[in-house]
Parts: structure tokens; C-alpha cells; sequence
């Protein structure tokens, strides 16, 4: 009967998981693009919509993060678990976008030759820093708890530990509303590179189109 009911809560946590992504993901692209380009609050174009949801979905995924938890799991050691279904809702439903639309940034900003460079730097970074957290979580939990064995203070350490990792979040808005002012920017920026003929040499559909402009940025430059 555990077995069982241990199956459901998890085919439930997952299946909403899954609706918050597939919700998520559409409807904040959808928002972003059109507030960018005008489809939305009456036509009027917003340039830095992108990283500005951006920034909304971080700061509003770490209140809701701190709220459930420090409400439901810090101060109480039992977990409402209808509240905890909002919650597994909530978390992809804000993260996930948030990922489809940074490589959106990154594709507006990097100029086409260099965008596959800019995507893998980026996985890099990413990898590189998410690669020691678990590590990270553990040394401070055990910090936290001592030689303590009792259930109270390590369900505290390992919440305590929780809580400083997730103040990097903190970080990350903070830098999501920097990038607002900077991003359209590094848009116009990139548009200029683009005019540069060496690179217009590489805006092409066809193969054919692109042996008939190298051709002829040869001919030009070295002739």
C-alpha cells in the first residue's frame, strides 16, 4: 500500500511537471515576442521585453521558492501536500521559459557566425557552475549540523543550506535587470557586424548563392 501510494504522489509530481513546462514555455515565448514586436499593449514595440520577463520569472520564481518552503517545510516539519502540488506546478512553469528565452538573447546578440559558439560558451558556463552544487549543499548542511544526529536540526541544515544556494537567485535577477538596459544595445551592435561584407558573405540559403558571393568577395579584396 506505501509502494503504491508512493507511486501515485510521484506520477503526480511528474505529471505536473510536466503541465507547468509545456504551459510555461509557450505562453512566456509568445509573451515576449509580441510585447517585442508589438503585437501586444496595443502595438507598441518594447525592445527589452525579453529580458525583462526574464528577470520577472527569476525574482518571482525565488518568492514563490522561499514562500512555499519557509512557510510549508522550515516552520512546520510536516509538508501540506496540496500546497506542495502548487508548487511542483509553479517551479517549471517560471524555469523553464527562462531557458528557451536566454538562447533566444544569445541568438539575438551573436552575429550568425558565431552564434553555435556563443550557445556552447554558454552550456559551458552553465555546466561549470551547476556542476559543483550538490557538493556545495552537502558542506554547508553538515556545517550546519555538527555532530547533531537529531531529525529537528538536520532537517534544519539541510534546509539552511538550501536557503544560501538559493540566494544566488538573488544574483541572477539582479544581472537579468542589468541586462535590460544593455540588451538592445548588443542588438544594434551585432546588426552593424552584420553589414561588415566579409560577414554578409555568410547570410546565404543556397549553395550555390554562397559560391557566387564568396567568388565574388574574392575577386574584389584580392585581385
Amino acid at each position: 500500500m506505501n509502494l503504491f501510494l508512493l507511486f501515485r504522489v510521484m506520477t503526480i509530481n511528474s505529471m505536473l511537471s510536466l503541465a507547468g513546462s509545456f504551459i510555461g514555455i509557450p505562453l512566456f515565448m509568445y509573451l515576449a515576442e509580441s510585447w517585442q514586436y508589438g503585437s501586444l499593449c496595443g502595438g507598441r514595440k518594447f525592445n527589452r521585453a525579453m529580458p525583462f520577463i526574464i528577470a520577472l520569472l527569476k525574482t518571482t520564481k525565488l518568492i514563490q521558492i522561499t514562500l512555499f518552503v519557509a512557510v510549508l517545510n522550515i516552520f512546520s516539519m510536516t509538508i501540506y501536500y496540496p500546497s506542495n502540488m502548487i508548487c511542483q506546478f509553479l517551479i517549471p512553469f517560471l524555469s523553464t521559459p527562462i531557458s528557451s528565452l536566454v538562447q533566444q538573447i544569445i541568438l539575438s546578440v551573436s552575429p550568425r557566425g558565431q552564434r553555435a559558439t556563443a550557445c556552447a560558451l554558454l552550456t559551458l558556463i552553465e555546466g561549470i557552475v551547476n556542476s559543483p552544487s550538490a557538493q556545495i549543499v552537502g558542506f554547508l548542511s553538515d556545517f550546519y549540523r555538527g555532530d547533531s544526529d537529531e531529525a529537528r536540526i538536520r532537517f534544519d541544515a539541510m534546509a539552511f543550506a538550501f536557503y544560501i544556494v538559493m540566494s544566488v537567485l538573488i544574483a541572477a535577477s539582479a544581472l537579468y535587470f542589468a541586462t535590460i538596459k544593455y540588451y538592445p544595445e548588443d542588438v544594434k551592435n551585432r546588426a552593424a557586424e552584420e553589414d561588415n561584407p566579409l560577414l554578409s558573405v555568410f547570410d546565404t540559403h543556397t549553395e550555390d548563392r554562397f559560391l557566387e558571393k564568396f567568388d565574388s568577395y574574392l575577386d574584389e579584396e584580392f585581385v
